[in-house]
């Protein structure tokens, strides 16, 4: 065994291989001599292997600590999506009743069994999405009995029976349903627009009609206070005129008094 593996730690590691740097190495104070210089040689030597070796063993316990928590991490994310598949295959089979509106979940097909369990003679394959009809169902075997579209009686695990229509059955009635909707929005969005028209023309037409009723009420005004003062006007002519002809009566009485009077002839009386 190397020495090396006797380290207790990383840090002895890195400290060794620091350490073994050739601008740190520890020299011999007589390195002048050629004996000394010969002895750091091989000490430097020996310092340098044991730092590659100390260097090499690092990077592979490095290496191994990566493996080892990719590896970790891969079999919990597969024990994660097994447990979550199970739990899923287990609430929808759960929810699962005798009746024509189940189907065989999409992107697979699965064997039709014989009997409720896989060492059963397998009469033929399913595609997903397929309707069926639920007969019966096992749930110690976790095997539902099933009449397929083709009128075939099997059996097939319970985990691949669903009661929600599958993609490929759902996607032409969405598509439909889709079309519908667009095509009501669009006659809605018209009847809309030509509603809004509407209430714009005849917002126009009230304020036509405001004005029309406002001009009107200012002529009423104005020809009321025409007819008044045609009135006022009337009676004054009328007073004018009635004040001429008392004055001129009075006058003419007062002329007629200031007259001589005639004197009567005897003859008259006789």
């Amino acid at each position: 065994m190397s020495p090396v593996t006797n380290f207790n730690s990383i840090s002895d590691m890195v400290a060794l291989s620091t350490a073994c740097d050739a601008d740190t190495l520890p020299l011999s104070p007589t390195f002048r001599n050629a004996g000394a210089m010969k002895q750091d040689a091989l000490i430097r030597q020996k310092w340098n292997k044991l730092a590659f070796i100390a260097v090499n063993q690092y990077h592979l316990h490095v290496l191994n600590s990566k493996i080892g928590l990719h590896m970790i991490r891969k079999w919990l994310a597969a024990a994660l999506i097994a447990c979550s598949f199970q739990a899923f295959s287990l609430q929808d089979t759960a929810d699962l009743e005798a009746s024509s509106s189940h189907y065989i979940r999409d992107d697979l097909f699965i064997f039709m069994h014989t009997g409720p369990g896989r060492n059963y003679r397998i009469l033929g394959s399913i595609e997903a999405g397929t309707p069926i009809t639920v007969l019966a169902r096992d749930n110690d075997a976790e095997f539902t009995q099933i009449t397929d579209n083709e009128g075939r009686e099997g059996w097939v695990e319970s985990r691949f029976v669903s009661n929600t229509m599958s993609q490929a059955e759902q996607l032409p009635i969405i598509s439909e349903k889709l079309a519908e909707s667009q095509s009501g929005l669009q006659a809605a969005q018209s009847e809309n627009a030509r509603l809004r028209q509407q209430l714009n023309d005849a917002r126009q037409q009230v304020s036509k009609l405001t004005t029309t009723n406002e001009e009107q009420a200012s002529e009423i005004v104005r020809l009321t206070a025409k007819v008044e003062s045609a009135n006022k006007d009337e009676l004054v002519t009328w007073f004018t005129r009635g004040g001429m002809v008392a004055g001129v009566g009075i006058l003419l009485g007062v002329m007629l008094t200031y007259l001589p009077k005639r004197k009567r002839r005897n003859s008259e009386w006789m």
